[in-house]
């Protein structure tokens, strides 16, 4: 029958027994069931903790679980049980070594390790700061590049403004010129108007003139006509006249000679005839 049939049935008729606990995780250990030989080492000691091999078979346990100084505490407890048990300082002291040596080199490596993260902590702040000077300057050339971008605006602004006040000007004088010309011109065709309204006044007045002249010069001409027509008729009336009274006086001096005492008053008569003749004259 194997050791661990035994061991299970004799814990199974004493389960609180220390020394069937201990060879019961003996038997664990000796299996390499590190974590359950050191369940049962514990629990045997918790019935006894005056028997030395559960001591030394739990301090092992902890060796080969490299738990060294819970292995030291519980070779201590052992050696205050058992001060004279064999080389057991010299394994405390061995032990304590190794802890010594594992603290330093944990020691070591803790300053390695603070070294690094320091060296980490370094490179990672200057590699901050550089991303901070890489910012700053990035927001440097961001900032000119702005005020380049905004003086080029404003340039144009003021280009395009001056540009705008050129037009206006040149447009302005564009404007004024072409409403001197307009009023120019206006001026010019008005004084022409006037010139020939003017002249066209002056030579209706002339016309006008020359027509009352002309009709003057014709009434003139008429009244002239006239008094020549009177001046022919009278010389016309004169000379019938003259003819008649030859014709008379002929007759008279017929009638002379024929009647002699009569011839006085024919001649009276004819006479009075003349001269009214004369008086009935147009001038």
């Amino acid at each position: 029958m194997s050791p661990s049939i035994v061991i299970n049935k004799a814990l199974e008729l004493s389960p609180e027994n220390p020394n069937y606990l201990y060879n019961w995780g003996l038997l664990h250990s000796m299996r390499d069931e590190l974590d359950e030989a050191q369940k049962w080492c514990e629990k045997s000691l918790k019935y006894n903790n005056k028997n030395p091999f559960v001591y030394l078979a739990l301090g092992d346990v902890f060796e080969k679980k490299e738990m060294v100084e819970e292995a030291i505490e519980v070779y201590k407890k052992l050696q205050e049980l058992q001060p004279d048990f064999k080389d057991l300082d010299k394994k405390i002291a061995y032990l304590e070594s190794i802890v010594k040596l594992k603290r330093e080199r944990d020691e070591e490596e803790e300053n390695r390790k603070k070294l690094k993260e320091q060296k980490e902590k370094d490179k990672k702040a200057e590699k901050l700061k550089k991303e901070k000077e890489l910012e700053i300057l990035q927001d440097k050339e961001e900032k000119q590049k702005q005020e380049k971008v905004k003086h080029e605006k404003e340039k144009q602004e003021k280009e395009k403004h001056e540009k705008e006040k050129r037009e206006k000007e040149e447009k302005d004088k564009r404007n004024k010129e072409e409403k001197e010309k307009f009023e120019k011109e206006e001026k010019e065709k008005n004084e022409k108007e006037k010139q020939k309204k003017e002249q066209k006044e002056q030579k209706e007045q002339k016309e006008k003139k020359e027509k009352n002249l002309q009709l003057k010069e014709e009434k003139q001409v008429e009244k002239s006509t006239k008094v020549l027509k009177g001046k022919k008729n009278s010389i016309v009336k004169d000379k019938d006249q003259a003819q008649e009274n030859k014709k008379e006086k002929v007759k008279n001096e017929e009638i002379k000679k024929a009647n002699p005492q009569k011839s006085p008053q024919k001649n009276e008569k004819k006479e009075i005839t003349s001269k009214e003749s004369k008086k009935n004259k147009p001038k």
